[in-house]
């Protein structure tokens, strides 16, 4: 967190700050060069919609980072969705990281807590795992990926090789825009899975992070300057 002072916004009051507050590139199309971005696409929106069903129980630290904490008392699944969709061309990467800053059972090894991946504008935002609903993925702190893919009555669960993370560990999650497969990334390595993940489509997919223990923390990061050196990914 950049700055000496924090403004702090809670709950569906979000809805409306957030894009006021905010001056980040969101969802950053990356290709080999100049990316194709015009300085008033810098300030994306960047909030959280239909937040009412949750209460008071995102708490959101402005300006210069997006920090989120889940307040309150009850546990179940909280998701923060960008309100920026993925571009719909083939061009490049869509990437994003996250820093775990609190992760309240650091040895929650059989728990799902956060998640990190992408969600469609319909999931529902409150008790609701991400990669359970139809059409939205994401990897967890306890190794396992969750997905919901074409053709598929029910969803997948994978366990992908050195993804456990925790407190302090800087997770990222991308899709190739030509092939549609699905990357995971820890402390800027990029992990390797078993089989290759791909979405259906990316026309309907915001980024998303989501929680489940009251305490829990992470710091979204949009670009330009990541952990993993995105441009490396050229199999994608």
């Amino acid at each position: 967190m950049n700055g000496t002072t924090k403004d702090i916004i809670r709950g569906s009051v979000a809805l409306y700050l957030l894009s006021a507050l905010t001056k980040t590139k969101l969802g950053q199309r990356i290709v080999d060069g100049p990316t194709s971005f015009t300085k008033s696409q810098m300030a994306v929106q960047m909030r959280v919609q239909n937040l009412s069903d949750c209460k008071n129980e995102l708490i959101f630290f402005m300006p210069m980072d997006l920090i989120v904490v889940l307040d309150g008392e009850e546990k179940g699944f909280r998701i923060v969705r960008i309100c920026f969709v993925i571009p719909p061309d083939n061009l490049g990467v869509t990437y994003f990281e996250v820093k775990i800053i609190k992760l309240q059972r650091e040895n929650g090894d059989c728990h799902s807590d956060i998640g990190i991946g992408f969600v469609t504008k319909n999931t529902p935002l409150c008790h609701q795992m991400p990669g359970k609903f139809p059409g939205t993925y994401a990897f967890f702190n306890d190794g396992l990926f969750y997905g919901q893919f074409p053709g598929e009555a029910a969803f997948n669960k994978s366990f992908i090789s050195d993804a456990k993370f925790r407190s302090g560990d800087i997770v990222g999650v991308g899709i190739g825009l030509t092939s549609k497969q699905i990357i995971f990334t820890k402390n800027g390595v990029r992990l390797k899975t078993k089989s290759t993940y791909y979405v259906h489509s990316t026309d309907d997919l915001h980024l998303a992070v989501s929680f489940f223990n009251p305490g829990d923390e992470i710091e979204a990061n949009f670009g330009p300057n990541f952990k993993h050196n995105i441009f490396m990914n050229k199999s994608i």
